[in-house]
């Protein structure tokens, strides 16, 4: 039998048709039946198959495979390039949204940011949850408002780590060698002096990883910056209003950084303050107030560093380190530099709170006094803290205060005014214990002192340490007049027990002419002939 090119025939071992080329055989639309007699492409996947889940499979020649969204997942297809795109949603009844999903942009200067954080909390709902930004710098043309009233309670924003700001922005990557420069983290930006988040009763609101940068995009801040109005951060808490963080977040420039009124049992941790303006009236990088009747009890500060100069050199003599007005209770200041500033840490006169703890904190080159403590408030511990080259006093206790204030190890040196002043009768307790005070009277040799105690103040124990000597090592002769003074002939309860009051300007370490009171002893002190038992 002779076959001729193009005979087709039903094979019935292989289920198929084959066609003859001339010279082989083989299946119709494989590709080998000489000159295209069949379909190109037969390849093709008849089933699309899971790993342990049922198979997919076509029912029919033109069976349709249908992709749906599905939870964080949004798919979206375009005829016209024959694409489909998979893109990662928010699904908020997981607790998690990303502000991006919601139209955050790093390239808008008006209200689309505002409007994208405020609709990424709307989509948490009462149950409340996580914010996170991306890295970028995001314009905000007014403030976040938060309020109670919307059912707005633990929310947590969540940053992609801050940025410093100071370093030189220019990066480079391909140039030889690379130039990496200072960019990256969350930064959210304003330029009005007004505030970022303004929050009202709401409960457990969480800050972390963030930068609020007032003031120009590229500038550096400080006197080109912002008042942040009430505070970037201002927090008005009604009874129960507790359990808010604001951590590893930097604020630049920008005035009025934290501001809690009436807010207890919260914390601000490992955060940094730069360049503050001193060109925008006054306040504090953190306030702490009462709101009302409302009033303020376990707050904690650790691990901050706050930086008043507008410029990085300059000593800012408008704004204050940490602020504590009115009833304002049981704070803990630790392992905290407050330097450059009006006065690192204040108490107002109209302080009436109970329980201040100062440890391991430092205040320093502050325009005035390092540690101001003012109002009729009781208790304040001031242990292992550094107070030295501020423009007045290293620890003023001034003329309101008249509790008890205890000073443990303190180190006070190389300041303007006294190490130490002592100004006010009504205090029950003062007692300072090791001190490592000299270098005081800075720019003025001999006219101010180690430790000066004011006229008619009494109840005042200082034990231990040394008073006297130069500001580098407390050796040799130092600036201070006399390492302790008691001014005035009126005292009660005045003890001073042996103390190191060598290296002073007077030969005679302690001034004292008590001729009146009772409870006085002063002994055992070195560099000093005063012996007082009364």
């Amino acid at each position: 039998l002779s076959l001729v090119s193009g005979a087709l025939v039903y094979d019935t071992d292989s289920n198929n048709i084959q066609i003859y080329n001339g010279t082989s055989w083989s299946a119709l639309g494989s590709g080998g039946g000489g000159g295209g007699g069949g379909e190109a492409n037969q390849n093709a996947f008849h089933q699309i198959a899971v790993t342990g889940q049922s198979a997919i499979i076509a029912d029919s020649t033109m069976d349709t495979v249908i992709f749906q969204n599905g939870s964080g997942i949004s798919l979206t297809s375009n005829a016209t390039t024959d694409t489909l795109t998979f893109s990662a949603t928010s699904d908020s009844s997981l607790g998690v949204v990303y502000a991006k999903h919601y139209g955050l942009d790093a390239s808008k200067t008006d209200g689309t940011n505002v409007t994208a954080i405020n609709n990424a909390i709307a989509a948490l709902g009462d149950d409340g949850g996580t914010i996170f930004f991306p890295g970028g710098q995001f314009y905000l043309n007014a403030s976040i408002d938060i309020t109670r009233a919307n059912a707005t309670n633990s929310i947590r924003f969540v940053g992609s780590g801050h940025q410093n700001y100071g370093g030189d922005p220019t990066q480079n990557k391909s140039a030889t060698p690379p130039v990496y420069g200072d960019v990256g983290g969350t930064v959210l930006r304003r330029d009005a002096d007004d505030e970022f988040f303004n929050i009202t009763n709401s409960r457990a609101i969480h800050f972390v990883g963030i930068t609020f940068k007032g003031g120009a995009a590229n500038g550096n801040g400080g006197n080109s910056g912002i008042s942040g109005g009430n505070g970037a951060i201002y927090v008005l808490a009604d009874a129960g209003c507790q359990g808010y963080l604001i951590e590893n977040c930097v604020f630049h420039g920008i005035a009025n950084c934290i501001h809690f009124k009436g807010l207890s049992d919260s914390i601000i941790r490992g955060c940094r303050f730069r360049n503050v303006p001193s060109n925008k009236g006054g306040g504090a990088c953190i306030g702490l107030n009462e709101n009302g009747s409302e009033v303020i009890d376990q707050i904690r500060i650790q691990d901050c560093v706050i930086d008043g100069s507008p410029d990085g050199s300059a000593i800012n003599s408008a704004i204050d380190g940490i602020s504590i007005y009115n009833t304002v209770s049981t704070v803990y200041v630790t392992n905290t530099s407050a330097i450059r500033l009006k006065r690192s840490f204040y108490t107002d006169s109209s302080w009436d709170g109970d329980f201040l703890y100062f440890q391991n904190s430092e205040a320093e080159r502050a325009d005035s006094d390092g540690f101001s403590l003012n109002g009729t408030g009781n208790f304040i511990t001031i242990d292992n803290c550094f107070s030295c080259t501020n423009g007045s006093h290293g620890i003023n206790i001034l003329s309101n205060q008249n509790s008890s204030v205890n000073i443990t190890n303190p180190n006070v040196r190389d300041n303007v005014g006294h190490g130490i002043l002592i100004d006010t009768n009504t205090i029950n307790n003062c007692s300072i214990v090791n001190p490592a005070i000299g270098g005081n009277s800075r720019n003025s040799s001999g006219t101010n002192h180690g430790i000066f105690i004011g006229t008619n103040v009494n109840n005042v124990y200082i034990s231990g340490g040394k008073i006297g000597g130069n500001t580098a090592e407390l050796s040799g002769t130092g600036t201070q007049g006399r390492g302790i003074l008691i001014n005035g002939s009126a005292h009660s309860n005045i003890r001073i027990i042996g103390t190191n009051v060598n290296g002073n300007q007077n030969a005679d370490g302690i001034g004292a002419s008590i001729s009146s009171g009772n409870g006085n002893s002063i002994k055992f002190n070195a560099g000093s002939t005063v012996d007082i038992d009364t």
